[in-house]
């Protein structure tokens, strides 16, 4: 895993707070029902939220049927 300081941006939220992020892990390995993947995250402040996987990591599995 590497972790990398970038230029700050904020991010709206559900709960319609912006929480700003400065740090982006890359090479984040993880694994979900057996299966394993390397993962990008960027560092926000959530209450009740371990981990957001979004749009651009569900691109990583290409085309599901």
């Amino acid at each position: 895993m590497k972790v990398i300081e970038i230029p700050t941006f904020q991010v709206v939220v559900g709960s319609e707070s912006s929480p700003e992020c400065n740090i982006k892990y890359t090479e984040v390995p993880i694994q979900i029902q057996g299966h394993k993947f390397l993962a990008e995250f960027f560092e926000l402040e959530m209450n009740g939220t371990d981990m957001v996987l979004g749009v651009q990591w569900l691109a990583t599995l290409g085309i599901l049927l």
